[in-house]
């Protein structure tokens, strides 16, 4: 006997098939993925090198936005009101801002939680906006994400031209890619 024949056995199995398939959907623990591709999305990836002498800081920060240039300002000293950034602009490809796009929305974002900083160590935040949806993420988190927000960093890296990361290590006089 079919299932379509008997409904008495559909109707129950097709609300336990539901039910299943949306449970925790709403949940609002956790942070949703924004469904938003294209000019919405923005993807801003802050790194510092922690509590060092002024000689030996640095801080950047990358930005990569849809249909725009990505940018990437360095600064080599701690910042102050002063302090100014070297600001570098490069091509970003509508396959490279894909990629980006898709490994965010892959992202579990319900499985991060805060952990604990380290102090004086060398850091990295996100920030991704999608619309009116922002989602702050820091190398700190833990839980089953991780791996893949690390990913999602090394990517956005990636996106940099080699030949400005050789003009800002000339600059500082050191690596200053992150080895996350």
């Amino acid at each position: 006997m079919s299932l379509l024949k008997n409904w008495r056995a559909t109707v129950p199995l097709a609300l336990g098939l539901a039910f299943v398939l949306t449970s925790g959907a709403e949940s609002s623990d956790a942070p949703s993925v924004c469904a938003v591709d294209g000019p919405d999305f923005r993807l801003t990836l802050s790194y510092g090198n922690g509590t060092v002498p002024p000689q030996w800081k640095w801080d950047w920060t990358i930005t990569l936005e849809a249909g725009s240039e990505g940018q990437i300002a360095v600064w080599t000293e701690y910042e102050t009101e002063e302090s100014a950034a070297t600001v570098r602009t490069f091509p970003v490809s509508e396959g490279a801002h894909e990629d980006l796009f898709e490994r965010f929305s892959e992202l579990d974002l319900g499985s991060l939680t805060p952990g604990e900083p380290a102090v004086g160590g060398s850091s990295f935040s996100m920030r991704v906006q999608c619309g009116e949806q922002v989602t702050d993420l820091d190398g700190f988190m833990e839980g089953r994400a991780r791996s893949s927000m690390f990913g999602l960093a090394r990517a956005a890296v990636a996106v940099v031209p080699n030949r400005i990361w050789g003009e800002f290590e000339d600059l500082v006089g050191a690596d200053i890619r992150p080895s996350f």
